[in-house]
Order: C-alpha cells, then sequence, then structure tokens
C-alpha cells in the first residue's frame, strides 16, 4: 500500500491528470502570456493542422466531421472578441448546457526519447535551449515511460484507477454555445461525481448522470472557478486557452492546489441531438516547481497533517533554484502519524518503508529538479518547471444538481 501511495503522490505532484482546473483571478500571482515565444506556427517538424472548413454548410441537425487530427497548438492570433455574457449570481442558478463527461485521460507515448504529444513550449523548453529541438515537451509522458521501462510502476493505472473507479469526473461545459462552428463560447469546468446509479460503463457510454460540487462556483456568485473565456470550435476542432489555471489534486480528504500556466485544450468533435461527443482531445501546461513546493508546505500545514506537530515549512525554494528541506524522517513521521488517512503525511514529511525503505522527503527535490524541463529565470540553476500533457475524449453528460460537502 505504501508503494502504491509514494507513485500516485509523485504523480499527482506532476499534474495527475488535471483532474480539477480554478482560475486564478489573483493579478499578483497572472502571467502575462504575451510575453511566451511563440510556440503556435506549423515548424518543420511536421505538426499537422486541421482541414480547412468545408464550403458547404453542415446538416443543422447533426454536423459529421471530416477525418482530421487533433490541432496540437492554439491559433497565433486570437481575433475573435469574447462573447457578451453574464454570470448568474449563485450556483443554484447556472444552467448546465452541453457538457461532455471526461471518460478517459491518456500519458502519451515516447517514441526515441520524444514524447508524442502535447505542446512544444519553443524557446523556453530544455530540448531547444540545449539542442535546439522543436519536439513536443513533456515531463510527464517521459517520466511514465522512464518508470515504466525500468518496470518500477504504470503510471497510467494511477490515472485510470480513480476515474473508472468514480471517485472524480471532469466535465467540460461549453456555455452560449452554438454549433461545430462557433468562433466564440466559454468552456466550462467543473468537478463532479456520478450520480446515484451511475457507474464507468454507463459514464462512458453518455448516459451518465453527475452532480457538481457547490465549492466549483466562485465564492457567492454562479461563475465557475474553471473556465476558458473565448474558446473557438470551427468545424468541430475546439480550441480554449491559454490561461493560468489552478490544479486541484486530491490526496486523500485533502485537495493539493498547484497553479498551472498557460493552459490550453484542443479537442476534435462531433456535435449531434445527443449532444458533443469528443474522439480525442489534448490538455497541456506546465507547472512551476516552486509552486509544487509552496502546495507541499500548504498540505503539511493543513489538518490531516496535524499530527506532524510542523511548525515551519517541510521546503523552502531558494532564489537560485534550489530546495532546502526540513525533513522529519519515516520513523519519526511514522510515529505521531498513524492513521490510514495520515500516511500521505508520513510520506511527505519522512518517507516509506515497503518494499524498500526510501526517504521521500529527501529526495523529492532532486526529482522536481531532475525532470523540470522548462526555463523560466535564467539566473536560477537549472530548469524550474515541469510539462503535462494528457491525451483525452469525451461523451455527453448531465448534471442533475449541485452537491455540498458536510
Amino acid at each position: 500500500m505504501q508503494r502504491n501511495s509514494l507513485w500516485r503522490l509523485l504523480t499527482a505532484l506532476l499534474a495527475v491528470a488535471l483532474l480539477g482546473v480554478g482560475c486564478d483571478d489573483d493579478p499578483a500571482t497572472q502571467t502575462d502570456t504575451d510575453t511566451t515565444p511563440d510556440q503556435t506556427e506549423t515548424d518543420e517538424s511536421g505538426d499537422v493542422t486541421p482541414d480547412e472548413t468545408p464550403d458547404e454548410t453542415p446538416d443543422e441537425d447533426v454536423t459529421e466531421v471530416p477525418d482530421q487530427d487533433v490541432p496540437d497548438e492554439l491559433p497565433d492570433d486570437n481575433d475573435t472578441e469574447t462573447v457578451e455574457f453574464s454570470w448568474p449570481a449563485t450556483p443554484e442558478a447556472y444552467t448546465f448546457g452541453s457538457t461532455v463527461y471526461v471518460k478517459e485521460l491518456i500519458i502519451p507515448a515516447v517514441e526515441d526519447e520524444v514524447p508524442t504529444c502535447c505542446h512544444d513550449w519553443g524557446e523556453i523548453s530544455k530540448d531547444y535551449i540545449e539542442e535546439g529541438l522543436d519536439n513536443p515537451d513533456n515531463a510527464l509522458a517521459s517520466l511514465a515511460s522512464l518508470l515504466g521501462g525500468l518496470g518500477a510502476f504504470n503510471v497510467q493505472d494511477q490515472l485510470d484507477a480513480p476515474l473508472q473507479e468514480g471517485l472524480f469526473a471532469l466535465l467540460w461545459d461549453h456555455i452560449e454555445f452554438s454549433g461545430a462552428n462557433d468562433n466564440d463560447f466559454y468552456l466550462a469546468g467543473f468537478f463532479g461525481a456520478f450520480e446515484t446509479g451511475t457507474d464507468y460503463a454507463a459514464a462512458s457510454s453518455g448516459a451518465g448522470q453527475f452532480t457538481v460540487n457547490a465549492a466549483a462556483f466562485k465564492n457567492g456568485t454562479g461563475e465557475p472557478l474553471i473556465h476558458f473565456d473565448g474558446a473557438s470550435m470551427s468545424n468541430g476542432a475546439m480550441t480554449a486557452g491559454p490561461s493560468l489555471f489552478r490544479l486541484q489534486l486530491p490526496l486523500g480528504a485533502v485537495v493539493l492546489d498547484v497553479a498551472a500556466t498557460d493552459t490550453r485544450v484542443v479537442g476534435q468533435a462531433m456535435v449531434d441531438a445527443n449532444g458533443i461527443t469528443y474522439a480525442s482531445g489534448t490538455l497541456a501546461a506546465y507547472v512551476e516547481i516552486e509552486d509544487v513546493i509552496e502546495a507541499v508546505n500548504a498540505f503539511i500545514h493543513s489538518d490531516m497533517c496535524a499530527c506532524l506537530g510542523m511548525t515551519g515549512d517541510l521546503y523552502t525554494y531558494n532564489s537560485n533554484g534550489t530546495i532546502t528541506d526540513n525533513c522529519m524522517g519515516r520513523e519519526a513521521a511514522a510515529a505521531v502519524c498513524t492513521t490510514e488517512e495520515e500516511q500521505v503525511c508520513v510520506i511527505l514529511a519522512g518517507g516509506v518503508s515497503d518494499p524498500l525503505p526510501i526517504e521521500v522527503c529527501e529526495i523529492l527535490p532532486g526529482f522536481l529538479t531532475s525532470v523540470a524541463d522548462i526555463e523560466l529565470d535564467a539566473v536560477k540553476d537549472g530548469y524550474e518547471a515541469l510539462s503535462v500533457g494528457l491525451e483525452w475524449s469525451g461523451v455527453p453528460a448531465t448534471v442533475t444538481g449541485l452537491s455540498v460537502d458536510e
């Protein structure tokens, strides 16, 4: 159990499946995405762009989408104006429209040590800086491939299990959406749960019913925490983002809250009378090491880990990019945190003993810096962020109402 928990933890720290994303409205934490080097033009690597929209108008009832690849980049120029829309006053007043359940999240393959998906961060990426390459950047995929090759762990299994068990459900809602050729709508995201009577088989077939937690809205409003303004769809090819978001990663009964920068969602949809079905899609972002460290420190100071009795931070992220730890040690942490729920605290502040003794707290900083592949500050040592990319598909879903945490 401890071994499984360890790998689930490490996967979570690399944005395990981007289970939920909430807009970060604090101006102090916003990143000016206009300063990010242009990554979106088709380059010599042969990135495929979607076919042009057919001249003939699609049938109004059923839109058949031509066979084409999912666009792996967003347009360089967003020349559409954001749709005028006023959010409801309360979560109860929010009306769900064309909602989609993300039925699978797939870690892309790695071929010849190069991830096959999902986004190239260009001049700030490790492969460009060190080798002048424009390959897709995906630290999560590279890590999963490494662990799988060693026979140590199947990261994909850690994504599949909670999804199929109904421990989380990621839902996309399309707001002010008019069809497969709509160049301006809102894409909202919700962290939900199966309604009574819905299981994974029903949900993945498009017959699932879900509840959404009222905490998925901004406090005192009907505005979702998760939304992309100015999303667009052309001939079924959907693009949303980039934007700054927060990843909410469940660890036991507490959520590890990590910022994800420059988040982008694309997908290839079919729109018909039953709703929206995405045959394929990608989700890409990068997570700053400093934000991971802050999230871990916040988790350690949560009520769940009060057993540790820690008054200071577990980690300090230094100005030169190095990380200093204040680890308790595996045996010391296990002596004070004894319940099953508290074992994640033992792992973070100390380590695991099964199948081999590993001081996770001591090796985590080195683990993060070794897989980091995005350069954000040339003054700091190494790289400061980790790229994350996932493939997904989705089917129509029905939201029956809101739930409230007890």
